[in-house]
């Protein structure tokens, strides 16, 4: 299979370790999607930034694309864009 754009859920996004996710099996079958991408976007939210789970994806220079909420530090968004990762904030966001 071939994909124009792979979206995938994070557990985690770090500076040191990049993209991981809780899931052993789940992180491999995101790598064989960013793989078989021409554009990888991760979707987490604020609580994700700057922490590492058990399973790595990928580095933070694979990511095309960070869809994540308006929590996002400064300083993890800054470094982000650095490395040409786009952050995306949505506009409507549902709280409960």
């Amino acid at each position: 299979m071939k994909a124009n754009k792979a979206l995938i859920s994070a557990g985690g996004i770090s500076r040191s370790d990049g993209v991981t996710d809780y899931d052993l099996n789940e992180a491999s079958m995101s790598r064989l999607l960013m793989n078989r991408s021409e554009e990888l976007i991760v979707l987490a939210d604020h609580s994700k930034l700057g922490a590492t789970t058990f399973a790595h994806i990928c580095e933070l220079k694979d990511i095309s694309t960070l869809i994540t909420d308006s929590k996002c530090p400064r300083d993890i968004q800054n470094n982000l864009l650095n490395q040409g990762v786009k952050v995306l904030f949505p506009k409507n966001t549902v709280t409960h």
